[in-house]
């Protein structure tokens, strides 16, 4: 009997001013080398003058739901600054995904 498990790590790659950036090519080839996949969200998060998240938008999906959700719960905890009027941040969530067979 094989099992398949499916085991997923978030990195999150976010900058409190500005833009954030993916990771780089080379890291993202070295997680794909390790028998598995790279996915990556990109988003556009808005918050309020206060900090708190107003909303998520999902500019790029990773095609998996599961991880897109995973994605904006890691942003929505993140720490804005307040602000004097709303904010938009551009944040990636970069999954490395491995798949790993059990055979029992």
């Amino acid at each position: 009997m094989k099992t398949t498990k499916l085991l997923a790590s978030a990195l999150l790659f976010a900058a409190v001013f500005g833009t954030a950036q993916a990771a780089d090519t080379e890291t993202l080839e070295a997680m794909k080398a390790q028998n598995g996949s790279v996915k990556t969200v990109l988003m556009d998060v808005f918050t309020t003058p206060a900090g708190n998240v107003d909303r998520v938008n999902i500019i790029q999906s990773s095609g998996n739901p599961e991880m897109d959700e995973r994605a904006v719960k890691s942003v929505s905890k993140y720490p804005y600054p307040k602000r004097k009027t709303a904010s938009k941040y551009q944040h990636t969530v970069t999954f490395e995904t491995n798949v790993e067979v059990i055979n029992n």
